[in-house]
């Protein structure tokens, strides 16, 4: 019996898709209790022809999309959501490897769970096997799901992720749909923030199974990484118009003159915030820590040359931690955001 629909849309993975489908197919479920649905978005490599030499291989129900032109992950993942059967559906993205018991605990989890509103997030770890390419990627985790957030009984909607979360069916259709234009400066434009918002505005609740667990199987380089965020800060205020809940500036660490007042309207009101963060006076110290270190003058001329030495030095790789990454790519996010204001004012 057909129990959980997986909705995987796809670009450019044709190296990394073969072990995502073999990781589904190794699940230690019923093989008739779950299908795939696989949407390509125009991939300019062989994906298609990847999946498709697999098809006849996968022991579960297959179903693949092909969009006529790269039209963006919104468009490609409602496509998948319309097209599921099950009453359950699971959201994942292409580059992450399934754990077997994965599929059965997110199964478990809304068993236990049968209210229509409870959506359930997996949990996503970094791949030992990529780990090994770089001090970078070593020490970068996009991620931090179990660290952050898996000792809270509920968790707050802007976690909510594509990368593996399960939904029933319905209530991710009728509350849940993808934003399906690109952002004005490319794809990346906080989809899935946007989507948890309006699973929450329709009263979802969201758990954390952190045996629903994927190994996120993804090469970034530190170039990469810090042009994927000066895209997304970029996208910043075109994605607001869709999402304007301000704690997510909060959590987002954006803080200058144009968001004191979302600070003060989220901090002194009901929020989902921890530890020192609900405290104005740390994130007043933390931005001005930030903005001394890490800026135009600093990024150039020691933290890009630093992190770069780190790569071929294990003296200096000794000495790196995963805050100077983090505080890197946000110095790149955020000065994106302010430079939407001017790039955009006219649009």
């Amino acid at each position: 019996m057909l129990k959980l629909s997986v909705v995987m849309a796809t670009y450019g993975r044709a190296e990394t898709i073969r072990k995502t489908l073999t990781c589904l197919a190794e699940q230690d479920l019923d093989k008739d209790a779950y299908e795939l649905i696989v949407i390509d978005d125009a991939s300019p490599d062989n994906t298609v022809e990847v999946v498709e030499q697999m098809m006849p291989t996968l022991p579960f129900e297959t179903t693949l999309l092909q969009n006529d032109t790269n039209s963006g992950a919104g468009y490609s993942q409602n496509r998948g959501i319309r097209a599921a059967k099950a009453p359950l559906m699971l959201i994942m993205a292409d580059d992450i490897l399934m754990v077997p018991e994965s599929l059965s605990a997110h199964l478990e989890s809304h068993a236990e769970h049968p209210q229509r509103e409870v959506a359930v997030l997996g949990n996503v770890v970094r791949c030992p096997e990529i780990m090994k390419e770089s001090v970078f990627l070593k020490h970068f985790d996009p991620f931090m799901y179990e660290e952050r957030w898996g000792k809270l009984d509920e968790l707050p909607f802007y976690v909510w992720g594509a990368a593996n979360a399960s939904q029933k069916t319905e209530f991710m259709r009728e509350h849940g749909m993808f934003i399906e234009q690109k952002g004005r400066a490319g794809a990346h434009c906080h989809d899935d923030v946007g989507v948890g918002y309006r699973l929450s505005k329709g009263g979802m609740r969201l758990l954390f199974n952190a045996k629903a667990k994927g190994y996120h199987h993804h090469y970034y380089t530190l170039d990469s990484a810090a042009a994927k965020w000066r895209e997304r800060g970029l996208n910043w205020g075109e994605f607001r118009e869709y999402m304007p809940d301000p704690e997510f500036t909060v959590t987002s660490h954006l803080l200058n003159r144009r968001t004191i007042g979302e600070y003060l309207k989220v901090l002194r009101g009901p929020n989902t915030l921890t530890g020192k963060d609900k405290y104005l006076a740390w994130h007043l110290f933390r931005e001005s820590v930030r903005k001394a270190a890490f800026n135009g003058a600093t990024i150039p001329l020691f933290w890009r040359p630093m992190l770069n030495a780190a790569e071929k030095a294990p003296a200096i790789a000794n000495l790196v931690r995963p805050a100077f990454y983090r505080a890197y790519l946000h110095y790149f996010w955020n000065r994106a955001v302010v430079e939407a204001d001017t790039i955009y004012s006219e649009g």
